[in-house]
This record gives C-alpha cells, sequence and structure tokens, in this order.
C-alpha cells in the first residue's frame, strides 16, 4: 500500500492515468499527485472513492 503516488502525466493519455488511478485506489492509495504539461480533460471523473488529487500543470475540465 502506498499513501501517496505521483504521475507524470506529460506522455500519458487520460485513459491510462485514469486507470493509474483507479489501479490505486484498489491498493488503498489514499492521494495522488499528477503532474502534466499538457492540457489534458476528464480526469479522476466517476471516482466515488475518498481520495486527495493534486493537479500540477495545466489541466481542462473535470
Amino acid at each position: 500500500m502506498k499513501t501517496e503516488l505521483v504521475i507524470s502525466g506529460n506522455n500519458l493519455s487520460t485513459r491510462k492515468i485514469n486507470k493509474i488511478i483507479k489501479e490505486g485506489l484498489k491498493d488503498n492509495t489514499k492521494k495522488f499527485i499528477i503532474e502534466n504539461d499538457k492540457k489534458l480533460d476528464s480526469l479522476v471523473v466517476g471516482i466515488r472513492e475518498e481520495a486527495e488529487f493534486i493537479l500540477k500543470g495545466e489541466f481542462g475540465d473535470f
């Protein structure tokens, strides 16, 4: 179990980032830091588990 997961989204699709988050939630990760230098939309949509999300960089909607 990780207490915090840092995701570098620079070369990842929105779908891949969301998949990594869902896998982290299954492992009881409760804090996610998503670093990004390109605009991404629709991150963490539909996540019902309680968790903290810190977005660093440029993001669009959601």
